[in-house]
C-alpha cells in the first residue's frame, strides 16, 4: 500500500483531510502546536502524515517539505534500523512502546527526547497508522548523572520505591554491589535484585520488604548479607527514608541508602576470631591463672595507649643519644673508640626504626591514624623510593627494575603512607634478597573485576618461603626465622603494611616458593580515567 491510496493532505497543516471536520481539525490543529513536544504520524512505508510545528523546527522543514516524505528522506539514514523496528512494533499492536532518542537541535546540542509510539486504524479501506509524540528529558538525564557520578564515586547504591505502583529504579551503584550494571538486569528491578540476597538473610529481608508494601517504613538500618557476580560473599547496610505521603498519610514513596560494609564486617569477624583464640586460651589455664587473665585483659585494653606515650617518651632521649654520637664521630678519634661510637649511632638508629614502628602499629590498630587521599602515580612515587634506597640495593649486589610499571598507571591513595608501603617492602626486598647479583621487578596491571583497581607486583629472587612461614608473614613480631641470622629487623614492618593498605582501600597477597623468591602483590583503587 502506497501513500498514494491515502486522501491528499493539507499541505498547510499536516492533517489528512477529509477527517476530522475542519472545525474539529484546525482545534486539533492549535491544541498540538502548542504541545512542547513534537508529535508526528507515519503510514506502513513510514511516510510521514501528520507533523505539529514543534517537528516541523526539529526538522528544519515546513509541513508541506515534510508530509509524503519517508523519515529516511527528512531526517537521514541515522537511526533507520530503530525507526524501522519501532514502527514494525507499533503496527503490529505492541502497548505501552516507548524509547530515548538522541538527536541535535537546530543549534547544534546534543538533546534527548523520550518518545512514545501509538498505533491508530482508520479509512476506507482501513489502514494502519503510527503516531509518536516526544518529550525533551535532556536536562533530567543529565540531572541523573550528575547524582549518578557523585553516587558512583563513593560507592554508595540509591533506589527509589513506588508503593502504588510496585515499581523500583535504582542507580549503578547499587548494581555495581553484586557486581552488575544495567544491561544485567532481567525482568522487574526489585526482585532480580532481591535474588543476590544470601539464603541465610533471605526471610529478613523479605519480612523488611512486606513491611513496605504495607506501607510502613522499618525503622533504623539492616545488614544483610549477598552473593557478588564473582561469587564472594558482601555486606551490605541498607537505611530507608519516606519520599511523599498522601493526604491520608499513606505511603507513596520511599528511597533508599544502600553501603557496602564488607571491609567493616571482615575487620570485625577477625576481631571476633582474634577473641575467639583468646578466649580459648584462657579457658585451657588453670584456675590459679584466673586473676592473671583478667589483669592481662586489663594490660591488654591499656596496650595501645602504653605504647603511643611511651615511643613519643623514648624518642627524646634517643634523639640525645643519636646528636652526641654523631658529634663524637665528626671528631678525631682513635680507631677502637670510633667503632665504638659508630656502634653506637648504629643501635640508637635501629632502635629509634624499632620505636617508629611501633607508634606506627598502635595508630594503625588503635584507628588513630589519619589519611589524606588523592590520585598517586606510581612510576614517579617508585622512582623516588628507588632513589632512597639506591645505596642500599648497590651494597646488597642487588638490581631493582621499574620498567614495568606504567605511566597511566594512577591510585587512590595518601601518598605517604603509600610511600611507606612502597619502602618497606623494598627494604625487604633488597634485605632478604640474593646477594651478587640479586633482583627486584616491579610491575603494574589492572585488576580484573570491579571496583576498578590496580595491582602492582614486588618479585624478588631471594630464599622464598615454605606454607607455614606465609601463613605468620604478616603477624607482628613475627621475623621467621631471621633473627638468627643477623639480619636487621624488628617483625612490624609487613604487619603496619598489611594494614596501611586495607585503610587506604586495598589488600595485598603473598606467594613465594622456597629457593625461588616471593612475590608481594598490592591492590589499591584505580583512579577513574
Amino acid at each position: 500500500m502506497s501513500a498514494a491510496d491515502d486522501p491528499p493532505p493539507d499541505a498547510a497543516s499536516g492533517l489528512l483531510q477529509p477527517t476530522p471536520g475542519p472545525a474539529a481539525a484546525e482545534q486539533i490543529r492549535s491544541m498540538l502546536n502548542t504541545h512542547p513536544g513534537w508529535v508526528c504520524g507515519v503510514d506502513e512505508e513510514m511516510r510521514y502524515v501528520y507533523v505539529n510545528q514543534s517537528f516541523c523546527e526539529l526538522a528544519q522543514r515546513p509541513a508541506d517539505a515534510i508530509i509524503g516524505r519517508t523519515a529516511d528522506e527528512v531526517l537521514g539514514a541515522k537511526g533507520s534500523a530503530a525507526r524501522w523496528d519501532m514502527l514494525r512494533r507499533s503496527l503490529a499492536g505492541e502497548t505501552d512502546l516507548f524509547a530515548e532518542r538522541a538527536y541535535v537541535d537546530v543549534q547544534g546540542h546534543a538533546r534527548i527526547a523520550w518518545t512514545r509510539y501509538h498505533c491508530v486504524e482508520y479509512g476506507t479501506p482501513a489502514r494502519r497508522y503510527s503516531y509518536s509524540i516526544g518529550f525533551d528529558i535532556t536536562e533530567l538525564r543529565l540531572a541523573q548523572q550528575r547524582l549518578s557520578v557523585v553516587t558512583q564515586d563513593i560507592g554508595i547504591g540509591l533506589w527509589e520505591y513506588s508503593v502504588v505502583r510496585g515499581v523500583l529504579d535504582c542507580n549503578e551503584a547499587l548494581l555495581g554491589l553484586v557486581g552488575c550494571t544495567a544491561a544485567d538486569v532481567q525482568g522487574e528491578v526489585r526482585l532480580w535484585i532481591s535474588g543476590f540476597v544470601d539464603p541465610q538473610d533471605a526471610a529478613r529481608y523479605r519480612q523488611r520488604l512486606a513491611q513496605l508494601d504495607a506501607g510502613v517504613v522499618p525503622a533504623g538500618s539492616g545488614e544483610f548479607r549477598a552473593r557478588h557476580r564473582d561469587g564472594r560473599t558482601i555486606w551490605f547496610q541498607e537505611r530507608m527514608h519516606v519520599l511523599e505521603r498522601d493526604a491520608q498519610g499513606r505511603l507513596l514513596r520511599v528511597a533508599g541508602v544502600v553501603q557496602d560494609i564488607t571491609a567493616a564486617k571482615a575487620r570485625e569477624l577477625e576481631l571476633e576470631q582474634l577473641n575467639h583464640e583468646l578466649e580459648s586460651r584462657i579457658a585451657q589455664r588453670t584456675q590459679a591463672l584466673a586473676q592473671a587473665t583478667r589483669e592481662a585483659e586489663r594490660a591488654n585494653a591499656a596496650k595501645s595507649e602504653f605504647v603511643s606515650h611511651m615511643s613519643h617518651e623514648l624518642r627524646k632521649p634517643l634523639n640525645a643519644i643519636l646528636g652526641f654520637g654523631q658529634l663524637l664521630q665528626m671528631g678525631a678519634l682513635p680507631a677502637e673508640e670510633a667503632q665504638q661510637v659508630h656502634q653506637i649511632v648504629r643501635a640508637g638508629h635501629q632502635l629509634l626504626a624499632l620505636v617508629d614502628e611501633s607508634l606506627d602499629l598502635a595508630a594503625v590498630e588503635s584507628g588513630r591514624i589519619a589519611l589524606h587521599t588523592e590520585a598517586v602515580a606510581l612510576a614517579p612515587l617508585l622512582a623516588d623510593c628507588c632513589s632512597q634506597l639506591d645505596a642500599a640495593a648497590r651494597a646488597a649486589g642487588v638490581e631493582i627494575d621499574t620498567r614495568g610499571v606504567p605511566a597511566a598507571a594512577c591510585v587512590n591513595a595518601d601518598r605517604r603512607r603509600l610511600q611507606q608501603v612502597l619502602l618497606n617492602l623494598l627494604t625487604n626486598a633488597i634485605k632478604y634478597n640474593a646477594r651478587q647479583p640479586g633482583r627486584v621487578v616491579i610491575c603494574a596491571r589492572r585488576g580484573e573485576g570491579p571496583p576498578p583497581a590496580w595491582v602492582l607486583e614486588l618479585a624478588d629472587t631471594g630464599a622464598g618461603m615454605d606454607a607455614a612461614q606465609l601463613a605468620r608473614v604478616f603477624e607482628p613480631f613475627e621475623r621467621l626465622g631471621a633473627e638468627h641470622t643477623g639480619t636487621q629487623g624488628s617483625g612490624i614492618g609487613l604487619t603496619i603494611v598489611r594494614r596501611l593498605v586495607e585503610h587506604m582501600g586495598g589488600d595485598i597477597e603473598v606467594s613465594s616458593m622456597p629457593g625461588v623468591g616471593s612475590v608481594f602483590c598490592v591492590r589499591l583503587p584505580a583512579v577513574p580515567a
